[in-house]
């Protein structure tokens, strides 16, 4: 009887996880040099047709590029004052791939444990990118990538599927990012000597 109200207390107290995308597009200050302003571009194949229609680039309002232009406000680079060159990410790869060990897990208990917030699946995600900065002629400056993985559960109680594949992809894509920044800042001398 004890473990019947133990199961429904669990049940009761439960409380299902969402993916909550605002809070996803935060970013962490970190220490360290910043370069001289510079013009921030998400380069995908959105901001490549508008920059070709109409002569300049636009910023695109996606998650993905909301991050980049905070992380380098807060991080790269000086916001006020004449912009010395570009930083422009183009992301190589992301997506997610589900993996089968947790449905195994699932099918082979009959799905009970998964009643009281066992994982049913799970998302690994993949992110790599890359980031050149260029001088106002437009010369590469020095170019950098990285890739990272990132994996999240899906259960009963947490995230579902969806939620699980979006929240997977940003956290790799942040982490890829923020490897990115740490290069930078490791090559300020250099940068901020080109950037003048």
């Amino acid at each position: 009887m004890r473990i019947l109200a133990l199961f429904f207390l669990l049940l009761l107290s439960a409380c299902r996880q969402s993916y909550n995308a605002h809070d996803d597009l935060k970013v962490d200050q970190i220490a360290g040099p910043k370069l001289p302003p510079l013009e921030a571009v998400y380069e995908s194949v959105k901001s490549i047709r508008k920059e070709s229609k109409t002569g300049s680039i636009h910023r695109i309002n996606d998650n993905y590029a909301t991050v980049f232009y905070r992380e380098v406000e807060q991080n790269i680079a000086y916001e006020e004052g004449e912009k010395k060159g570009r930083i422009v990410l183009t992301p190589i790869y992301l997506d997610t791939e589900e993996k089968t060990a947790w449905k195994a897990a699932t099918a082979a208990t009959i799905g009970i444990p998964a009643l009281v917030g066992m994982p049913n699946d799970e998302y690994e995600a993949v992110a790599e990118l890359e980031v050149r900065i260029t001088d106002n002629k437009g010369n590469v400056i020095r170019k950098y990538s990285a890739e990272q993985n990132a994996s999240e559960l899906v259960s009963l109680w947490g995230y579902d599927h969806r939620d699980a594949s979006d929240a997977a992809k940003m956290a790799a894509y942040k982490a890829a990012l923020r490897k990115i920044t740490y290069q930078i800042q490791a090559d300020y001398d250099y940068l901020s000597q080109k950037l003048k």
